[in-house]
């Protein structure tokens, strides 16, 4: 269930990064704050989840991570093609 929700999060993140920065809808809001920089929006994020040290810095590792995983999955089922 945890799993489940986060991914709702991270998916509901990643809506808010296209609505409000006409961004890509793989990389969540806190991880285009951080990437852009976005300073201000950058301390609100991080009070707000205030638990997390840096979210935002977190977030796009995170992003980062997954998009170096799918490449790797696409290469072990031999789905990968360079153009």
């Amino acid at each position: 269930m945890k799993t489940y929700l986060n991914n709702l999060w991270i998916a509901f993140s990643a809506l808010i990064n296209v609505l409000v920065f006409n961004g890509s809808p793989i990389e969540s809001f806190s991880s285009r704050c951080y990437s852009e920089p976005r300073p201000k929006t950058m301390l609100l994020i991080n009070k707000i989840i205030f638990w997390q040290n840096n979210h935002c810095r977190g977030a796009f590792a995170h992003d980062m991570k997954m998009a170096v995983d799918a490449v790797q999955s696409a290469k072990d089922k031999n789905i990968f093609r360079l153009p």
